[in-house]
């Protein structure tokens, strides 16, 4: 019985431990005009592709073509996250089963002032 109660105790005070806030712009600093934050990284994001199906009109050699996978938050800034070359130089088509992958996004927060003003901040809990 003195065990259970030791392991529930145990899991009750890990239960309570939270992250450490993060300091976005400290305490109380002096902005005056644009101002970034230091950047923080939020947990990786994976994501998971559907097929892809590719064609080609033939090939020289099989390194000939590179479709590089990208991906973006925006729809103007792209990262790389994959790319697939044709197994064969022979023309026709080809269905590529591209593997999960994790991307790291991170935060910060811009400050953006028209005069000098004290501000701080953190992210969280």
């Amino acid at each position: 019985m003195k065990k259970l109660l030791a392991i529930v105790i145990a899991v009750a005070f890990c239960a309570t431990i939270q992250a450490a806030p993060q300091i976005l712009l400290g305490s109380l600093v002096s902005v005056n005009g644009t101002s970034n934050s230091q950047s923080v990284a939020l947990s990786p994001q994976q994501i998971t592709f559907q097929q892809f199906n590719f064609q080609n009109g033939g090939l020289t050699d099989t390194n000939a073509a590179t479709l590089k996978i990208q991906l973006s938050l925006d729809g103007t800034n792209y990262i790389n996250c994959g790319s697939y070359l044709f197994p064969l130089t022979n023309s026709g088509g080809y269905t590529y089963y591209a593997p999960s992958t994790n991307i790291s996004v991170y935060l910060r927060v811009q400050a953006v002032t028209t005069n000098a003003v004290l501000l701080g901040g953190s992210y969280g809990n």
